[in-house]
Parts: structure tokens; C-alpha cells; sequence
């Protein structure tokens, strides 16, 4: 089970266009989503914010499908 208070904090990044991307993501998609892409979103918020940014605007890509399918889904909100 997941702790969706604390899923929903770690949402807030300090960085107004994290915040906004991934709380977005959590408002619209997360409650909804299989299990898979839950648990792609919780590794993917606990990763750095350089990370995270980078992976977002595609600087990187995600070694991992999962995570890089819910990037794809943040991508096209």
C-alpha cells in the first residue's frame, strides 16, 4: 500500500515547474494508474530534482520503461 500523504509531499520540489508537473500527474493520474506505473512515479520522485529535470525535458532518458512511460504521461499533461 502507499503512503499517499507522503507521495503527495514529495511532489513539492522547490521548483515551480516540478511542482506543477509532477502534482499534476498526482491530481490526474496517480489514484487512477495500475500498480506498475505507482510504483514507477514513487522511484521517479525519489530521485534528485537535477534528475528528474533532466529526464522531463529529455536531456536524459530513463534506463527504466516504467519510469520512462510515466514521463511520457507528465510529458503530454
Amino acid at each position: 500500500m502507499y503512503n499517499i500523504e507522503k507521495i503527495k509531499w514529495k511532489c513539492r520540489r522547490g521548483t515551480k515547474e516540478l511542482d506543477l508537473l509532477l502534482g499534476k500527474f498526482f491530481d490526474q493520474f496517480f489514484m487512477d494508474s495500475d500498480n506498475k506505473k505507482k510504483e514507477a512515479f514513487v522511484r521517479l520522485i525519489d530521485m534528485q530534482d537535477p534528475e528528474i529535470y533532466d529526464l522531463l525535458i529529455g536531456k536524459k532518458k530513463a534506463q527504466n520503461s516504467d519510469i520512462e512511460s510515466v514521463i511520457k504521461l507528465i510529458r503530454d499533461i
